[in-house]
């Protein structure tokens, strides 16, 4: 059903030349946006709430049934599973109608499938995941079995927008992988692993980013106190690995420590005194010189 919402107070006699026109531009005050202007345009549309219903049926009538009805805002949710009970699609309705849509691609020569569902809402406050005004949605891709949540913006006139993330840097595929509060402030952290690459290491070390909420982006903000557990934790992998003189290991974890320094905002100098203490565990013999040469040069050029 079609229908406008406009606010304010209307003064007829000021627009007697073109009376529709001149109420429609005054009436119209929508809710404030605070960051993309959004107040500047006039919602008009369906209403979500039925429109959402139709689509849900017009899936039942198809064999599909609906596993995740997420209310909004501004919007409603639904994510499906065909017939065969796999994930079949992913609807956002809005006043716009459907406002995004995702469907599951079938495997073929060149492609793996994919499929598409969503994660429950992340906060019991609501929708609302990085503190900007707005309500944000979290589909979950599964390709060739890897699983990666995609985050989406829903703004107050409807529109769904993908959140660009800076994610070259985490690896040549990055994905993230989980959302979560960890920290307690009542917003979400977006969770990345981070391969540090072109080390002279059968295994190329990794360690979990957080990207935290900052003016509407989600970004790497140095926070020591963020990553102080998993410091401690790789700590205690290191005696272990220094205790069965596992060389290639120490390296590994050197490496990961002075990652996750990076992150919590030390510099390349407390990173390489790390890996050095993490190295004079390894008993002379069984160091390699070369490689030590290479992880430090590669902390010195930065690891990101």
């Amino acid at each position: 059903m079609i229908q406008a919402s406009l606010r304010g107070v209307c003064v007829a006699t000021r627009f007697a030349v073109v009376p529709f026109l001149g109420v429609l531009w005054a009436c119209s005050a929508p809710v404030r946006g605070p960051f993309y202007g959004d107040e500047k345009l006039l919602r008009i549309g369906v209403d979500p709430l039925a429109e959402a219903a139709e689509v849900q049926s017009s899936f039942e009538r198809a064999g599909h049934r609906v596993v995740h009805r997420l209310p909004g805002k501004h919007f409603i949710a639904l994510s499906f599973r065909g017939p065969d009970g796999r994930p079949s699609a992913v609807r956002v309705v809005t006043a716009r109608g459907i406002a995004l849509a995702l469907d599951a691609e079938p495997a073929n020569a060149l492609t793996p499938g994919t499929e598409y569902g969503l994660l429950p809402r992340p906060l019991d406050t609501g929708h609302d995941a990085d503190g900007d005004g707005f309500d944000e949605l979290f589909v979950v891709q599964v390709r060739a079995g890897r699983s990666c949540v995609l985050p989406y913006r829903v703004r107050d006139v409807g529109f769904v927008d993908a959140l660009e993330l800076d994610l070259a840097w985490l690896s040549s595929d990055p994905c993230i992988e989980r959302v979560a509060d960890r920290d307690g402030d009542g917003r979400i952290e977006l969770l990345a692993p981070w391969t540090i690459t072109d080390l002279p290491l059968s295994i190329q070390p990794e360690v979990t980013v957080a990207l935290f909420p900052e003016h509407h982006d989600y970004t790497p903000v140095a926070r020591p106190d963020y990553y102080g557990e998993a410091i401690s934790i790789l700590e205690l992998e290191l005696a272990e690995a220094q205790r069965a003189e596992d060389a290639e290991r120490v390296y590994s974890i050197g490496v990961k420590l002075a990652a996750l320094l990076a992150l919590s905002g030390f510099g390349s100098e407390d990173q390489l005194a790390w890996l050095r203490a993490a190295i004079a565990g390894i008993p002379g013999g069984l160091r390699d010189p070369a490689v030590e040469a290479a992880l430090e040069a590669r902390i010195q050029a930065g690891l990101r």
